[in-house]
């Protein structure tokens, strides 16, 4: 088994490295060689003829070193860059905005984030409440209707239309509103929502005996726990559909 030169650890014959400090294997032992003594004038000459190379070594780089290189390296990496109007970014000025899934954040300067925050306080103000209330109705009636038609020619209670509902009814009041969003949209549009699936229920579940009609919904509700969470759902993508929007990042 050949002996590591370098630890002396034994390792296997098919062993090409040292498997203890990875050091290669000779396939033959090498006889050491002892090396020869250095007289001891040479010896004290050593560290002098050491001490001027390294000196002449410093003083030749400093003499190829151009001006401002130290400054350059003192400087460090340049800063962010704003992802808009590509701006050069001041540090503890940026504001970076996580990226999605898989996509990389995102920085901005503080121009474009004022901009953007301007824009999205715009949309909360001069909401036309009238024309989002009239979108938004004409939207529940219209998904009642169809809820309720699905069931009576396909026999089946599409619960899914709750979420499909909730989405088309917030976008709806936010298209009559002007595309505005905020606090009052968004209690609009959860409202029209419940309106929309009670009277799809109604007219699905109630029209036989309307004086039963919230025991038969509740217990049709429970019945699946699928069929409750299309229902919240439904609720939060109304309520959420027309939330403000406000920029959110981190400062560096």
């Amino acid at each position: 088994m050949p002996t590591c030169p370098n630890c002396g650890a034994r390792n296997p014959r098919e062993n090409t490295l040292c498997r203890s400090c990875g050091a290669i294997l000779d396939l033959e032992p090498t006889i050491a060689v002892q090396p020869k003594p250095v007289p001891a004038e040479e010896q004290a000459a050593l560290p002098q003829v050491e001490g001027e190379t390294s000196e002449a070594t410093s003083g030749e780089a400093a003499e190829e070193t151009p001006e401002g290189t130290a400054e350059e390296a003192a400087e460090g990496e340049p800063g962010m860059s704003c992802v808009r109007c590509q701006a050069a970014i001041k540090p503890g000025e940026a504001l970076v905005i996580p990226g999605r899934v898989r996509g990389s954040p995102s920085a901005l300067c503080p121009n474009c984030a004022k901009e953007i925050q301007s824009r999205f306080d715009a949309e909360t103000k001069d909401i036309q409440t009238v024309p989002a209330l009239l979108f938004g109705l004409a939207a529940a009636v219209a998904g009642a209707a169809i809820w309720y038609l699905l069931y009576r020619y396909l026999k089946y209670d599409l619960t899914l239309l709750a979420f499909i509902g909730g989405w088309g009814i917030g976008e709806a009041v936010r298209y009559g509103a002007g595309r505005k969003r905020g606090k009052t949209l968004q209690w609009m549009s959860l409202g029209l929502t419940v309106l929309m699936v009670l009277g799809a229920q109604y007219a699905i579940l109630g029209r036989a005996n309307p004086a039963d009609f919230f025991p038969a919904f509740w217990q049709a509700a429970t019945l699946n726990r699928f069929n409750l969470i299309l229902y919240a759902l439904g609720l939060f993508q109304a309520y959420s559909t027309a939330a403000p929007r406000r920029l959110s990042g981190v400062r560096r």
